[in-house]
């Protein structure tokens, strides 16, 4: 009897998480991040950027007109309530000693109402959208903010989390894009000085109240930040650094385009419909280009963007999901260091799920990622050991002349006040 019982017990466990959502999976401790990241794996293809843009980054201006809209993907087809709350933040991402009446009108932990079902594609999901600011929410301080999604309001089941910055344009930022004086970097990394103009604006402490983060394309993982004022003005702020504010050029990112599944595009070797395991793109191998010259070659600085060519109205709900298999060629295993698939496909972090594995017979590394249709930038990160920082020099090299976007953001806390006012952002290609 007991033998019966132990039975159904494990069959209605099995049944259970059967037709359940997808597990939660957490992470390092179940903590809250403080920066983009997704919390369950069957939730895809999130993007966050000014309303109506394709390729805009998450920053608004404080009283201005436009819109941020948030969409991701639900692959468990089940219609969750999926609530939302605002956070404001240091400039360093920890939480501001604000609260909530202080930086917002209107009501944190909504439950996101605009949702649709995808439209003839193998893959089912159900596509999510929210507006910010909205009718009940409307955001009155600038600074950096993070954006939380929880399942059902409960914040031990967080969904996704994605930055954001609001700007008050109080300051003036006048950059200039230099090659580097340092002779050893002089033709792989780019330099930006800049200067701060604060007119009529009182700063009592300079290297104490201001604070500026740099960025290349919009990303926060490899930012430079807390960069202090090396010279100082009347009514400016001067950064001329020789080779302290300075990047990797990088290279133009290796790109492909999925936009139809009905016939391959250049990067594409052969595309296979299974109606069991979905859609598989195999695209053509790819070869360690650290030692080829640079070329140039348009792209999206590591980003993405959802498209479909096969007669698809929209998109968002028709564009399907396929398994799209990645390749890099190798005479045999790097024994210093693993190689990893990497780009805003991968929210600019190193995952698991994203490391290649070496074949030998092949004599290639491989993995595989589940994408939306559309066109993606990717590079391969290698990198030597837990904890170590990414090294695109190793597989893909560095050139000064390599198009990229800068990012400068200045945040102002004069003395005595509570949290980082963000007063001015400003943005330089490296092309210009």
């Amino acid at each position: 009897m007991k033998k019966l019982f132990f039975i159904l017990v494990i069959v209605m466990c099995f049944l259970a998480n059967l037709f359940s959502q997808e597990e939660y999976v957490p992470n390092d401790d179940d903590l809250i991040r403080n920066y983009d990241h997704v919390y369950i794996d069957g939730i895809k293809t999130v993007q966050f950027r000014l309303y109506g843009s394709l390729t805009s980054y998450p920053i608004l201006n404080l009283d201005g007109s436009a819109i941020l809209e948030l969409t991701f993907d639900d692959l468990s087809e089940e219609v969750y309530d999926y609530t939302y709350e605002v956070v404001h933040c240091n400039s360093d991402w920890t939480k501001s000693e604000l609260n909530e009446m202080d930086y917002l009108k209107g009501f944190n932990n909504e439950v996101i109402r605009d949702y649709e079902f995808s439209i003839n594609t193998l893959t089912k999901f159900i596509n999510y959208s929210l507006t910010i600011p909205n009718q009940n929410i409307k955001i009155t301080k600038s600074g950096n903010y993070l954006l939380h999604i929880y399942e059902d309001g409960d914040k031990e089941l967080p969904v996704l989390t994605r930055r954001f910055m609001v700007v008050e344009p109080l300051m003036q930022v006048v950059p200039e894009l230099t090659r580097t004086g340092m002779v050893s970097q002089a033709r792989s990394h780019q330099e930006i000085d800049f200067a701060v103009l604060h007119k009529d604006i009182t700063i009592n402490n300079p290297h104490a109240e201001v604070n500026v983060a740099v960025l290349q394309n919009g990303r926060w993982d490899n930012a430079i930040t807390g960069v202090k004022p090396l010279f100082v003005k009347p009514e400016q702020l001067v950064y001329d650094y020789q080779g302290k504010i300075a990047f990797p050029g990088g290279k133009e990112y290796r790109n492909f385009s999925t936009q139809s599944l009905k016939y391959r595009t250049e990067q594409v070797a052969r595309i296979v419909e299974d109606k069991i395991d979905k859609y598989h793109v195999q695209l053509f191998s790819d070869i360690d280009r650290s030692f080829k010259p640079y070329i140039f070659m348009n792209d999206l600085n590591g980003g993405f963007m959802i498209d479909n060519d096969d007669r698809v109205v929209n998109p968002r709900l028709g564009a399907d999901y396929a398994w799209v298999h990645f390749s890099l060629l190798a005479d045999q295993e790097y024994e210093k260091g693993s190689v990893y698939l990497f780009g805003a496909l991968t929210d600019w972090q190193l995952q698991d799920k994203y490391k290649m594995t070496y074949n030998e017979t092949e004599k290639i590394y491989a993995t595989k990622a589940f994408l939306k249709q559309g066109y993606y930038d990717y590079e391969y990160a290698f990198v030597t050991g837990a904890g170590a920082k990414p090294d695109f020099s190793e597989l893909e090299g560095n050139s000064y002349e390599t198009e990229n976007k800068y990012q400068v953001l200045v945040y102002y806390r004069p003395m005595g006040t509570r949290f980082d006012r963000l007063v001015a952002v400003s943005e330089v290609n490296s092309n210009n």
